[in-house]
């Protein structure tokens, strides 16, 4: 059986559907072993030895990037692309917490519609201001309004709770060598 896994990607300052086709992708962590043996039994001219990281990474990443979405829905309204620019201008843009477009791109995986269509969002929320570049004309800087600098840190720490709950399982040693091991693939 051939079950469609969905994975949102951050596009274009909204997200994209990118399925992923798996044989018998386990629903339920504690059939993980059990369900990659029978894929390997029943397929094995499919089956390498990366589809038992692959699998659970898959999973784990679904429980990871959407339990912190809902959190940032349900206890802020806020998108995670709007969380991203807030943050960028709370931790990047100095003590008035204000970057141009460029210097937001710079940071965020956006394109320039994304992050204009997002700006707009936030400015209409009252989080963000944006007003012209005095010494540009051309350019315009986006400044984090108090609302905004009141909400970023609170958010923050309640996703990053989130977050460590999700890898309570696992002690200090295992979660350094996690993040070197991740840090290695992604190179």
């Amino acid at each position: 059986m051939v079950i469609l896994f969905y994975v949102n990607i951050p596009f274009l300052g909204g997200t994209f559907e990118h399925s992923i086709n798996w044989i018998l992708l386990p629903m339920d962590i504690n059939d993980l072993k059990k369900d990659l043996a029978l894929l390997k039994d029943k397929a094995p001219d499919i089956f390498n030895d990366v589809v038992h990281v692959g699998v659970p990474f898959y999973m784990f990443h679904s429980k990871f990037y959407e339990g912190a979405n809902k959190i940032l829905k349900d206890q802020f309204s806020l998108t995670r692309s709007e969380i991203d620019i807030m943050s960028a201008l709370f931790f990047s843009g100095g003590d008035e917490c204000i970057l141009t477009p460029t210097q937001l791109m710079g940071r965020l995986l956006f394109s320039w519609g994304g992050v204009t269509k997002v700006l707009k969002k936030l400015e209409d929320k009252g989080f963000i201001t944006r007003f012209d570049n005095p010494e540009d004309k051309r350019s315009k800087f986006v400044k984090l309004e108090e609302k905004g600098k009141e909400i970023v840190p609170e958010a923050i720490k309640n996703v990053f709770s989130y977050e460590e709950s999700c890898l309570e399982n696992l002690n200090i040693e295992e979660k350094d060598l996690l993040s070197s091991l991740l840090v290695k693939a992604l190179k």
